[in-house]
């Protein structure tokens, strides 16, 4: 079984329209919520707790109703999802569905984050998945020491921030390219040490073709669309 929804944005972050309620899609979030305290997909009810506080703090700063959010939780509970930023798409899968041709990356599920390790600025650096992150961020601590190439601004539930912003050569499955990162705020910094990650990349990953993730397999495999690369 399987179910596909069309990708609408809200500042940058995914949602999808489920019997007329939006939901973020956000693999950052370890927990899933809604108003309801249910979220309806692949033909089950998901119970998750009512997030009416945090809720009303994201419609408040993406400026759009919000009814849940689908995080973790729940996604390490489908068989796979798969991303398609080329046909705006995202499919939920009830078991991984056959691929063939993608590059594949071994991933980690850690408190229902997801972890992988990439190479940044020629340094292999271990990451974690966010599908609801438009802009990829890194600790301080390895962000290189000059000036920023420009600013951008960001939201999180607490409200809207600047970042500045740094173009790194980033390498993933043998494939070059550039990814412009922010400077991971301090909170998210404690939990990235926690889980010893030095930064969070999520559009960026998606720009780079057709991705399928499964949690329970330890998979995430990418059909690249190679003019997203660098020669």
């Amino acid at each position: 079984m399987k179910q596909t929804f069309t990708i609408s944005f809200a500042q940058g972050h995914p949602t999808i329209n489920i019997d007329g309620k939006i939901y973020v899609v956000d693999s950052g979030s370890p927990a899933s919520f809604s108003y309801t305290g249910t979220i309806p997909l692949l033909g089950r009810e998901y119970t998750v707790p009512y997030g009416e506080y945090i809720l009303d703090d994201l419609n408040r700063v993406l400026d759009t109703r919000i009814d849940g959010l689908i995080g973790g939780e729940i996604l390490k509970r489908v068989g796979a999802v798969e991303i398609d930023y080329p046909h705006n798409t995202i499919t939920f899968h009830d078991s991984l569905p056959e691929v063939s041709g993608a590059a594949e990356i071994n991933v980690r599920v850690f408190l229902n984050y997801l972890v992988f390790n990439m190479k940044i600025d020629g340094q292999e650096r271990r990451v974690f998945l966010d599908t609801g992150a438009p802009v990829a961020y890194l600790c301080s601590n390895v962000l290189p020491d000059k000036q920023p190439d420009g600013y951008t601004k960001d939201v999180t539930p607490n409200g809207t921030f600047e970042t500045p912003l740094y173009t790194m050569e980033s390498e993933l499955a043998g494939k070059k390219f550039d990814v412009s990162y922010g400077k991971l705020p301090v909170a998210h910094q404690v939990m990235a040490r926690i889980m010893n990650c030095q930064g969070v990349i999520g559009k960026d990953i998606f720009l780079l073709g057709t991705v399928i993730i499964s949690y329970q397999k330890g998979k995430m495999y990418i059909q690249l669309n190679e003019n997203q690369f660098i020669n």
